[in-house]
């Protein structure tokens, strides 16, 4: 029988890589090197002027040579990996090509851009099939809207700074998935801890789904409940950094911790409140295009 690679296929291949990226048992490392010039391979053996790096083949002699000419390697933390996706950048116009799940080619075309202020948005509708842009979409409200040129966007979500510095290029830029809420995960209080001191727990599992900046609520621990305002401050494999409270406690004890939320000054809380409009409320449909209105009705 016929059989394709879908996209989906791809992206969980992705999501596997950067999940073990990402684990507390990783150990992928990026290589730099050479520091020489290359030997040109004519006329002359003695020859090391040549600036083009060999295409490497995939042998195990061609595997030591790369190792024997690294001058460095690093070891990549949790936030030295991004999902990356072609850049499309927003400029006035440009004909942008709406969203649309039938159309096989349609992760090769501009159906969103990157705005100068590191906004992104997917193109849900245009006009007509030539209108051209003309007013930049600056909203990041959880609905889609309509600028005045025709052109309907959807906000996804923004670039930060420091994901910016990282993985945006001239041909890429970095995606970003919020998590909506996870809950009903069980850790364990390990330390004892002083009032108002960051407090690291030991998750019973891992969960890649936790991110800086989500609030975390939890049931009672010993001397007091985690304050409304509790945040995640780091992750590093099982072990979550939050931040203070007013209470102090002592004793090792279970309990079940939801992270929810970004806080409303948190400049990820627009994108995971847009996020969640997509995929909690309306199930991700943004448009309905009506192909055969058929007759009688």
């Amino acid at each position: 029988m016929a059989a394709i690679i879908s996209n989906n296929f791809r992206a969980l291949n992705a999501k596997g890589f950067i999940e073990d990226v990402r684990s507390e048992l990783s150990n992928v490392y990026i290589g730099v090197g050479k520091a020489t010039a290359w030997q040109d391979a004519a006329p002359s053996l003695s020859d090391f002027t040549d600036s083009a790096a060999a295409t490497p083949a995939d042998t195990i002699d061609d595997l030591n040579q790369a190792r024997a000419n690294m001058v460095g390697i690093k070891l990549l933390r949790d936030n030295d990996i991004s999902h990356v996706a072609p850049r499309h950048d927003w400029a006035a116009g440009e004909i942008f090509t709406p969203w649309d799940s039938n159309d096989t080619n349609i992760y090769e075309k501009p159906f969103y851009v990157l705005t100068n202020d590191f906004k992104v948005y997917k193109c849900i509708d245009r006009e007509t099939l030539v209108s051209k842009t003309s007013d930049v979409p600056t909203k990041v409200q959880a609905a889609p809207f309509t600028t005045a040129d025709g052109y309907t966007w959807k906000y996804m979500y923004t670039i930060i700074a420091a994901d910016s510095e990282k993985f945006l290029t001239r041909s890429y830029m970095p995606v970003k998935t919020l998590t909506v809420s996870t809950s009903s995960l069980a850790g364990a209080v390990t330390t004892t801890y002083a009032a108002s001191a960051d407090r690291v727990v030991e998750m019973l599992h891992e969960n890649p789904n936790i991110m800086v900046g989500q609030t975390v609520s939890a049931a009672q621990l010993n001397q007091g409940d985690f304050a409304t305002t509790t945040v995640v401050k780091a992750v590093s494999g099982r072990f979550v950094t939050m931040s203070s409270n007013a209470s102090a406690y002592t004793t090792k004890l279970t309990t079940t911790f939801t992270f929810g939320d970004f806080e409303d000054t948190n400049p990820l809380y627009d994108q995971q409140q847009a996020q969640k409009d997509s995929i909690a409320i309306k199930g991700g449909i943004d448009r309905i295009e009506v192909t055969n209105v058929g007759t009688g009705i």
